[in-house]
Formats: structure tokens, C-alpha cells, sequence
């Protein structure tokens, strides 16, 4: 069996965070209050909206989170 690389490994997660966190981002600017819901029913029903920040979402804060 071939041992995976750890350079690809990490490249692979560090897109796909990044990828996450703009759909995530994307998600939020559209739906905000059914993001919320739905994160807190992932989180068993943690209520989420003490956390909603009332800053608009832009695409330089986006960056800065993916970053």
C-alpha cells in the first residue's frame, strides 16, 4: 500500500477549509437566519443567535477568515 503524502494531504484540507468557508460565507450573506438554525441543529440545538455578528459580511472579511 502506498503511504500518502503529507504535502497533497495538507493541500487537500487546506482547500477544502477554505472552500467550506466560503460556502459557509455565501450561505450567511443569503440566509442568515436559516445558517444559524441550521449550525445550531448540527450542534444540538445550541441557540447561535447570541454569536451573529451585525457587521455586513464583505468580501474582504471573507478573505480574511479564509485566510
Amino acid at each position: 500500500m502506498d503511504k500518502l503524502s503529507v504535502l497533497s494531504v495538507g493541500i487537500a484540507l487546506g482547500v477544502t477549509s477554505a472552500l467550506m468557508s466560503m460556502l459557509c460565507a455565501l450561505a450567511v450573506a443569503i440566509w442568515p437566519e436559516a445558517t444559524l438554525d441550521f449550525f445550531g441543529a448540527i450542534m444540538h440545538g445550541l441557540d447561535l443567535s447570541a454569536v451573529r455578528s451585525t457587521a455586513p459580511i464583505s468580501p474582504i472579511r471573507v478573505l480574511y477568515g479564509v485566510l
